[in-house]
């Protein structure tokens, strides 16, 4: 993992910024990623534009280059994931419906995994026979499951240790294959449990993930308890990169029974040390995207007093939404 040198406030703190091409939690992190989790932060503390300076800055921050920020952007107007706005020297980016729409369902599938598991020995069981002509129903659903918290324990049949019978049914009602869905609530005793986890999750890959993230992030959280950021932009840039190395976990999880778990589950420690730091970073995390956003909503109208005010603050803004010149997302 490369490192690299942030210098924010009044000193430099070291920052593990992963560059474009990385992988966090198995996916890979490009600028792209990095857009979703920042206009995902926005969306969530209330705001409706960034500016493309603004982006550049918190990107590059983070590890993308300029270039690649610069393409990324490009990119994802082109697939209308944000739409973009030039007002006067300065160009605005705000989230389409499309983009928020995966930023919502990312939140309700999280509590989904928030939802109490079921008693010892029971599992919710989906049961399903897909005709192969509508095969991309049945992928659609297959992941659709999978991102739910289920396994699978053989062709066509499915469980999970929560209570999901509603979701799956109106799943099925929404994709149009509820006449080939059943849901079930199975008892297995305690070596069917075994074995069933077995089967359906590599719980070593995802314990040895969970592991790394911790070995990663408690000396961070202990440092920051010992000598806090000065400034909220620092706050901001930590808590980016944290939350968009967490992020993966709530999908990952299927979120078992502690009794199905190893006995030194590493998932406990992983969860406590994310709740607990983002909670000391967030509100000043926060207080600085606030700022963002405000500059963003009250970009320069275009008239010569505008632009020359501007310019006397240095907000020189650049082209962020060019064509790119080589740079990959």
């Amino acid at each position: 993992m490369a490192r690299g040198s942030i210098t924010i406030g009044i000193k430099p703190y070291e920052a593990r910024a992963r560059r474009p091409g990385a992988r966090e939690g198995g996916r890979q992190v490009t600028p792209k990623w990095m857009l979703f989790t920042l206009f995902g932060e926005a969306f969530l503390a209330g705001g409706q534009a960034l500016s493309g300076e603004a982006i550049r800055q918190v990107l590059m921050a983070v590890g993308a280059t300029s270039g690649a920020v610069r393409a990324a952007l490009h990119r994802m107007v082109e697939a209308g994931w944000l739409r973009q706005e030039q007002v006067g020297a300065t160009r605005r980016y705000f989230a389409t419906p499309r983009l928020l729409a995966v930023v919502e369902e990312g939140g309700q599938r999280i509590l989904a995994r928030e939802q109490p598991t079921l008693p010892s020995g029971q599992w919710c069981m989906v049961v399903f026979a897909v005709p192969e002509r509508r095969r991309d129903r049945r992928d659609r659903f297959r992941k659709e499951l999978e991102w739910r918290g289920f396994g699978c324990l053989a062709s066509g049949v499915w469980i999970s240790t929560r209570d999901q019978a509603d979701h799956v049914r109106a799943l099925g009602r929404r994709l149009g294959v509820a006449d080939h869905v059943h849901v079930i609530h199975a008892h297995l005793d305690h070596a069917e449990e075994r074995r069933a986890v077995r089967t359906c999750w590599q719980l070593d890959a995802l314990g040895a993930r969970y592991a790394e993230f911790v070995a990663r992030w408690a000396p961070r959280y202990r440092a920051y308890l010992a000598d806090p950021f000065p400034s909220d932009r620092a706050c901001f840039t930590e808590h980016f990169l944290l939350f968009n190395e967490y992020r993966w976990f709530p999908f990952a999880d299927p979120g078992l029974r502690a009794e199905l778990l190893p006995a030194d589950w590493p998932g406990k420690q992983a969860i406590a040390l994310f709740e607990e730091y983002q909670g000391l970073l967030t509100p000043r995390a926060y207080a600085y995207l606030a700022g963002l956003l405000k500059e963003g909503d009250a970009a320069p109208t275009g008239s010569r007093q505008s632009r020359e005010a501007a310019r006397k603050a240095g907000r020189t803004t650049p082209d962020a939404g060019a064509a790119p010149r080589g740079a990959g997302a």
